[in-house]
């Protein structure tokens, strides 16, 4: 198999076909009427990417949120959903470079550009 290409995230499946056509969050997996483009995912051993999607909980504006590993501002991905005990799950923010550094694959990216990739 050959690398993926730029901006692509590579996920461990399975994956849901409705996470996949980009018709339920990414995340959690919620069908909302409204979903937002979070970029693209690739599942590790395929060749095909797929523009994904995530509800309003999980696709809010990233640069207000801190990269779990450092103070710097606008984390570009979500490495895991941390279980709330109550209310939604919420999605743990770090940068790729930290995320990276630490050995952990994150589960798609998010922030500027993300969205314009996932609606090419």
């Amino acid at each position: 198999m050959s690398e993926p290409p730029p901006g692509v995230t590579v996920l461990d499946g399975p994956v849901s076909l409705a996470r996949l056509h980009g018709e339920a969050c990414i995340t959690c997996g919620a069908t909302p009427p409204r979903l937002e483009p979070v970029g693209h995912v690739q599942i590790r051993g395929e060749e095909r990417s797929w523009p994904v999607a995530a509800c309003p909980a999980h696709a809010h504006h990233v640069g207000s949120v801190p990269c779990r590993y450092c103070p710097a501002p606008d984390p570009d991905v979500v490495i895991r959903v941390a279980a709330s005990a109550s209310g939604p799950d919420h999605p743990v923010y770090a940068h790729l470079a930290c995320a990276e550094a630490r050995g952990e694959k994150p589960l798609y990216k998010v922030g500027p550009g993300a969205g314009e990739e996932a609606a090419r």
